[in-house]
């Protein structure tokens, strides 16, 4: 639970390079999306 908000920081880090997000197989959208929720979802 502790590296959730880690994880979310490092999503919205690389929202707007197209080739990580790629890479991950995931949209800028869902990124955003997942970077956005609060850190006990």
């Amino acid at each position: 639970m502790l590296d959730r908000p880690f994880q979310r920081m490092a999503l919205r880090a690389i929202a707007d390079d197209p080739h990580l997000l790629r890479d991950l197989g995931l949209t800028r959208e869902e990124a955003l999306r997942e970077a956005s929720k609060p850190f006990w979802r």
